[in-house]
């Protein structure tokens, strides 16, 4: 190739044109990917994650508000009490894990 290329400079020194660039370029740009090619493939990666995360948040708001609504239950009953508390540690944990995978996605 540097041969070619060196020749390709000579001929053009002459005033001739290059022989073998077009011929390696036009090579290249069958190998290589083009630009809307890579842009696709860019675009594919980060609207992945992106997707995932405003799925991500949907359900955060939805547990929240669960755990809210869990929270307003009153009882004198201490085992209601403590089974209420147990749900919410449960979906507080769940939540949680969901706000950790966002922090993933989103780096």
């Amino acid at each position: 190739m540097g041969i070619m290329l060196s020749v390709d400079t000579a001929l053009e020194k002459a005033d001739h044109k290059a022989i073998f660039g077009p011929i390696l370029g036009s090579a290249l740009k069958s190998i290589l990917p083009q630009d809307k090619e890579v842009e696709k493939r860019i675009i594919d990666l980060i609207g992945k994650p992106v997707s995932d995360i405003e799925t991500n948040n949907k359900e955060i708001k939805e547990l929240t508000d669960i755990i809210n609504n869990i929270s307003k239950w009153s009882s004198t009953d201490n085992n209601i009490k403590s089974d209420t508390s147990e749900i919410i540690k449960e979906l507080n944990k769940h939540k949680n894990d969901i706000i950790s995978n966002n922090s993933k996605l989103q780096s």
